[in-house]
């Protein structure tokens, strides 16, 4: 008995090894075939947008993610974008500075001061962005987003 149990298990194991590398490279031709499809143009009739970006101190990976903004999949014509401080000598209003000379294409402002809107520092920081946007679609997007 033992004799045929070896084969046996041998032979399973091949099957499930076989079947493995069948759904393996299956899943990589669907990921081929994704990866070679043009992006939808972005939508023509896409509403307009004012993207709020608060902002106070250097913080780790503030650079790439405040200039991630400037690289939305969205039209440009229709991206307003506030960064809010609540002080204009603040080093992340420099660092916005620098981002929007590098962007001169991007409908961009830096809004500065404080205003005591409410005990929530953030919604302090934000409300002026809020009041100055220009569009009804309001994103606001944290620096960890």
């Amino acid at each position: 008995m033992k004799e045929m149990l070896i084969p046996f298990l041998a032979v399973v194991l091949a099957g499930f090894a076989g079947l493995s590398l069948l759904i393996h490279i299956g899943g990589l031709l669907v990921a081929a075939i994704r990866a070679g499809r043009p992006k939808p143009a972005p939508l023509a009739d896409a509403p307009a947008i004012t993207i709020l970006r608060p902002i106070s101190g250097l913080e780790n990976c503030l650079e790439a993610t405040l200039a991630s903004t400037f690289r939305l999949d969205y039209p440009r014509d229709r991206v307003e974008i506030l960064f809010c401080a609540d002080d204009a000598n603040d080093p992340a209003a420099a660092l916005a500075r620098r981002l929007m000379a590098r962007h001169p294409e991007a409908d961009a402002r830096l809004l500065t001061g404080r205003e005591h809107f409410s005990a929530n520092p953030k919604l302090t920081n934000i409300a002026k962005g809020w009041r100055a946007a220009r569009h009804d679609w309001i994103v606001m997007a944290d620096s960890n987003v």
